[in-house]
């Protein structure tokens, strides 16, 4: 048995993230004291008003999972003989079997870069996951990348093509592995 893989986050660039969402929170609760200020009320004013909230709420969250990811010491990513771990965001699904891997993919939205992790079994893993909102967000990610597991490579501390090749690679070891077995 081989030492399992650890691809630990990049802890720099999640910083940046959350700086990031703490400028939006901040621009969000701005937006809002804004409307505190204004003598009657108005389609605009409401309107401040909703985006204010949804901004505070959506990147509230973000600020959130981005300390949460910081502060954790878990690696992004371990690979081993059975499968691959990813705690690579707020998103993460956690253990995937080799043997349950169709194919992984490279999907790009913007300058954000996903490895998709093809399976056989899709909505088994929408349906282990307990928390409804990341249910719905696994389900959009099937919906748009054809599978609801996508590790974001972003944050990992590994260049993305050598994480492919990695990942291929033990994909084979597993195949011929099971080959072997009585």
């Amino acid at each position: 048995m081989t030492n399992p893989i650890q691809i630990p986050l990049k802890k720099i660039r999640m910083l940046g993230y959350l700086a990031g969402a703490l400028v939006f929170v901040l621009l969000s609760s701005w937006m809002l004291q804004l409307t505190t200020q204004a003598n009657q009320w108005s389609v605009s004013r409401l309107m401040i008003i909703v985006i204010g909230v949804a901004g505070c709420l959506f990147f509230g969250l973000m600020v959130l999972l981005m300390l949460a990811k910081c502060i954790s010491s878990k690696p992004g990513l371990i690979l081993n003989e059975e499968g691959l771990y990813d705690n690579s965001s707020g998103l993460s699904v956690g253990f995937v079997a080799w043997y349950d891997v169709k194919k992984i993919k490279i999907w790009h939205n913007g300058s954000t870069t996903f490895l998709v992790v093809v399976v056989n079994r899709p909505s088994q893993y929408i349906k282990r996951e307990k928390q409804l909102l990341k249910r719905i967000a696994m389900r959009i990610n099937q919906r748009i990348t054809g599978s609801p597991i996508n590790i974001l490579v972003n944050f990992l501390d590994m260049n993305l093509y050598d994480l492919q090749d990695i990942i291929a690679a033990k994909m084979k070891q597993s195949t011929a592995n099971e080959g072997r077995k009585p």
